[in-house]
């Protein structure tokens, strides 16, 4: 599948190179040059375990490539995932809606139909709030028939990321149309995961709690930590005994939290 990536931070980095490596044609659009270069080189935008290899090994094959122009990323794709970061303190949503501006005017000069999935973290609503009207009104189009829209939550930790994305817990797709739905679901085909096709709003509840439950593991587990350090006590023995009744993925993601 050709596949447009909006964003080569973190999320937009790691999900790009790992689609490429997955066998789609990808390509990153950043305004930051730097970033660009870096790509085209085969060198990761980013620092993230595998994450230079896989870079490499995507560009050298002509899998992977990058753009700083908007409406190029667009014309050659017909998915594009908007993996926006918040930039010097500003809202996400302000970053969101401008990719979705640039996005919108972009498909709007397209004959064929075109998916946007947003990526990023953001709070419940921000698809209906400002993405879909954002693309609605830059395009003179309507969301649905006239082009796609979705949610792919990112579900990556730092330093595990790439793993992450090929061993991931679950995949979450909302999708406003089937067409969008099916594309996404696309994307991992090979991956052995549970998937979730749902709507848009629950999609982005269920990133939005993923985020809260891991900043909640981590202070429970931290201060555990400090308690049990009184007393003498291996946390990790106490983390092992406390986790039988849990998932083995999650006794792994609390006890990696008790040790931050």
């Amino acid at each position: 599948m050709r596949v447009s990536i909006f964003g080569a931070g973190y999320v937009g980095a790691v999900t790009g190179a790992c689609l490429a490596d997955l066998g789609h044609d990808v390509i990153i659009a950043d305004p930051d040059l730097s970033k660009v270069k870096r790509i085209r080189g085969g060198h990761a935008p980013v620092a993230e375990t595998e994450l230079e290899e896989i870079v490499s090994r995507a560009v050298a094959k002509g899998a992977l490539k990058a753009t700083a122009d908007c409406a190029e990323a667009v014309m050659e794709s017909d998915l594009s995932l908007i993996c926006a970061e918040p930039e010097d303190g500003a809202p996400l949503q302000d970053g969101i809606r401008a990719v979705c501006s640039r996005i919108g005017v972009a498909i709007g000069k397209k004959e064929s139909y075109h998916s946007v999935v947003l990526r990023s973290t953001g709070a419940p609503g921000t698809a209906h709030s400002v993405a879909i009207p954002t693309l609605e009104d830059c395009s003179k189009m309507t969301a649905g028939p006239d082009f796609g829209f979705g949610n792919n939550p990112a579900f990556l930790r730092a330093g595990a990321a790439v793993r992450d994305f090929f061993h991931p817990p679950k995949i979450v797709i909302g999708a406003l149309d089937e067409k969008t739905a099916r594309a996404v679901s696309a994307l991992y085909k090979g991956i052995d995961a549970p998937a979730f096709v749902t709507q848009i709003r629950i999609a982005e509840v269920v990133q939005y709690a993923e985020s809260a439950w891991h900043a909640s593991k981590a202070g429970f587990a931290g201060e555990l930590g400090h308690i049990v350090k009184t007393h003498g006590v291996d946390a990790r023995k106490v983390m092992d005994i406390l986790c039988l009744d849990v998932p083995p993925v999650l006794q792994k993601r609390l006890i990696a939290a008790l040790e931050i």
